[in-house]
Parts: C-alpha cells; sequence; structure tokens
C-alpha cells in the first residue's frame, strides 16, 4: 500500500488524529506544497492569533527570519512528491481533545525530518497546537514569540510602526 493511500484510509476515520495527519500531509504527498505551512488552516486559535502577529512584523520588516525560511512540517524549501514520504511512527492520547504523533518525514531519500505533532481538537477537527522538531526545539509557539519578539525589537531600532 502507498504511503499516499495510507492516508486516505485514516482520513476515512473522520474525527481523528490520524485523519488530521492526513490532511496536514496531503499537499506534499499529492505534490501541491506551494502554500507554505505557516498560510494553511491546520492551527488551532491560538497558534493562528501567534502566526498573524508574525506574519504582519515579519512583512514590516521585509527580510528572512528564523520563521520565513523553510517549510515547517518538512524543514525544506521545496519538495518533491516523488521522494516525499510522511509516516506516523506513535500515536499517543495525552488527555481528551489533546493528541501526540511522532511523525517521519522523508523530503529525500537521505533527509530524515522527525517532528512531534501535539494536536487539540477544536470542534470537529483536530489542529496543530504545538509542533517540535530540530527547527522546533522548544516548540513553534515558543518560536513564535520569541522570533516576534526579535522582529519587533527590529521595528523599534528602525522607528518603525509595529
Amino acid at each position: 500500500m502507498t504511503i499516499l493511500a495510507a492516508f486516505a484510509l485514516a482520513a476515512a476515520a473522520m474525527h481523528t488524529p490520524g485523519a488530521a495527519s492526513a490532511t496536514i500531509f496531503a499537499p506534499y504527498l499529492a505534490g501541491q506544497n506551494a502554500t507554505p505551512a505557516s498560510e494553511r488552516d491546520i492551527y488551532t486559535r491560538p497558534v493562528r492569533v501567534l502566526i498573524a502577529r508574525w506574519m504582519k512584523l515579519s512583512t514590516a520588516i521585509g527580510e528572512v527570519d528564523a520563521l520565513n525560511d523553510f517549510d515547517w512540517l518538512c524543514g525544506c524549501q521545496d519538495g518533491d512528491a516523488k521522494t516525499y514520504r510522511a509516516k506516523i511512527i506513535s500515536r499517543r492520547l495525552i488527555a481528551p481533545g489533546l493528541a501526540e504523533l511522532r511523525v517521519l518525514v522523508r523530503v529525500t531519500d537521505r533527509v530524515p525530518y522527525i517532528g512531534r505533532l501535539r494536536l487539540r481538537r477544536e470542534g470537529s477537527r483536530w489542529l496543530i497546537e504545538d509542533l517540535f522538531s530540530a527547527d522546533f526545539k522548544q516548540g513553534l509557539q515558543a518560536t513564535l514569540r520569541s522570533t516576534i519578539a526579535e522582529d519587533a525589537k527590529v521595528l523599534k531600532l528602525r522607528g518603525s510602526p509595529q
């Protein structure tokens, strides 16, 4: 069974963390990763608020910062559906409505990327509450907060409004 077929079967199980991961990684597996992970509707409301604040500051700065030079879900700049693979290594229910998935992502045959997705149920959907990987050792939320603070300092030094 192909990875894409396995994720399609997982997606058939409605309202599960596995189905959420199928949705999260589907564009990469189909070779449609043109929309950066930061711009997709796959995050909880608090994370979307942080992302919106970061995007506003990042746009005002107009330079690459700690978050906008790679795709957050693969640690890459460009993926190739021919070599891209995503596999759930483990699943863990932390509490009702809160789960964690360990995912092995291969962008090429030689580059493994292991991440942990912490998913929270909002309504009928499981969304990313936090993401941990080599790029986000303290988590996506912590990295967003620190990058927002750094970008705000840069704008303040420039005398630009935030």
